[in-house]
C-alpha cells in the first residue's frame, strides 16, 4: 500500500544542489518529503513501514518517489534521515540497555540532559 501524493514532473533539466529528499522510519508508516529548489515544488509519500527490516520500506519509497516524480537517483544532491522509532524507543525505554561513551571534554552531555528533564 504506498499513500501517493507526488505529480510527476517530465523532460525537465535537473540543476545541482537543488534536488533534497527527507524521510522518517515512524512505527506505521516511513515518511518522505522531495524539495525542489529550482522550482519551490514538494512532493510526499507514505509508505507502510516494514518492522523486521525499515531498509526495505526506505528504498520501496525512494524508488516510487523518484520515479513517479520523474527525477533520475543522480539529480538528488542531499538525503537526510530521521528515525521517530528510535527517539521513541528512547522515550519509552524500550530496547536494549545502552550506555554512552564520549571523548574528552564531553562528559557534561549527560549532565546537560540531566538538568533538562530529560531521561539519563
Amino acid at each position: 500500500m504506498l499513500v501517493q501524493l507526488v505529480r510527476p514532473v517530465v523532460n525537465r533539466e535537473w540543476k545541482s544542489g537543488m534536488i533534497r529528499v527527507a524521510f522518517d522510519i515512524g512505527g506505521t508508516f516511513t515518511d518522505f518529503i522531495l524539495s525542489d529548489g529550482a522550482t519551490g515544488a514538494t512532493h510526499v509519500l507514505k509508505v507502510p513501514t516494514t518492522p523486521n527490516d525499515p531498509s526495505k520500506a526506505v528504498i520501496t519509497g525512494l524508488q516510487h518517489l523518484l520515479e513517479t516524480v520523474g527525477i533520475p537517483g543522480s539529480a538528488v544532491d542531499k538525503v537526510l534521515h530521521a528515525t521517530t522509532v528510535a527517539t521513541n524507543a528512547v522515550l519509552e525505554r524500550k530496547g536494549a540497555p545502552t550506555g554512552l561513551i564520549t571523548t574528552d571534554g564531553f562528559r557534561d552531555v549527560l549532565i546537560i540532559d540531566i538538568a533538562g528533564g530529560g531521561a539519563a
